[in-house]
């Protein structure tokens, strides 16, 4: 994204009644290129807020009380977001609440992924760690007035992806590639998991039995679970970006790798002593 292009940019922050995927949106907020408000509204939700999601943001049921439905302001959100670039700081918790907009613009980022990119900081599973927004606007010499609140949160995220688009970061793709993507690592994350597990256990009883532990046997192990892993990335990064409509591919390729494996080993807490060489 170029400098230019950030006057194409809106930013979407909502508020919801918990964390679960059946929560409920109760403030939405979403701001232009220069900060103005083009929604901004508390939404009343078909059931109470919990106290625990009050603690956070500070939204009761009074005030939400006479606020409109979130279908009676969809059109309106629609509106705001049409053909332009919207970039939400977590979009897929936001989106998942707002699924019947997701066509309406022209391109979608995910402010949190790539401020965590452009931050660098590794994680445990060597993707990039994510960073809270008060601390990724703070970074970015943005001081926050309250978090938590949809306004404040949207334009925070502003702030944040404008700092990093002039600062000529990020030059990755937008969101839905890396949804795509995300959904993808799912079966490389099982894969992972599964070896593993499998080889935890299998090392632990060894242990238990007194036997030997053959390290060559378990250094094979590791390299085919590293092999399976590399060409399964090589595959899915061929056909992300090789479909024209990045549309989600068919995984049955991938998850014939984990049927094979689970026909050879088992279940990862059911493999046998025998069934791998130490």
């Amino acid at each position: 994204m170029q400098i230019e292009d950030l006057k194409n940019c809106v930013y979407l922050d909502t508020e919801t009644t918990g964390l679960d995927d059946d929560a409920n949106v109760i403030e939405i907020a979403i701001v232009d290129c220069d900060g103005n408000e083009l929604v901004n509204t508390l939404i009343n939700p078909p059931e109470m807020i919990p106290e625990e999601a009050t603690a956070i943001h500070g939204i009761t049921d009074s005030m939400v009380s006479k606020a409109p439905l979130l279908s009676d302001v969809y059109e309106k959100i629609i509106e705001a977001v049409k053909g332009k670039t919207l970039v939400i700081y977590n979009a897929e918790y936001d989106l998942k609440y707002l699924k019947e907009m997701v066509h309406a613009p022209k391109e979608i980022y995910c402010c949190m992924s790539k401020y965590a990119e452009y931050r660098g900081e590794k994680g445990y599973r060597g993707d990039w760690r994510w960073q809270k927004l008060i601390n990724a606007a703070a970074d970015c010499g943005y001081v926050m007035r309250g978090t938590h609140r949809a306004l404040e949160d949207s334009l925070a995220c502003r702030a944040v992806w404008e700092f990093m688009v002039k600062d000529g970061k990020p030059h990755c793709g937008p969101y839905l590639d890396e949804l795509a993507w995300k959904d993808y690592r799912k079966d490389i994350e099982v894969i992972e998991d599964y070896f593993d597990l499998a080889l935890t256990g299998l090392i632990a009883r060894k242990q238990e039995s007194g036997a030997v532990i053959n390290m060559s046997g378990v250094e094979e192990l590791v390299k085919t679970k590293e092999k399976i892993v590399e060409r399964i990335e090589a595959s899915l990064k061929f056909k992300l970006y090789d479909n024209e409509n990045i549309d989600r591919f068919n995984s049955f390729e991938n998850h014939r790798y984990v049927v094979s494996m689970r026909g050879r080993f088992g279940s990862p807490d059911s493999v046998s002593l025998e069934d791998i060489p130490f």
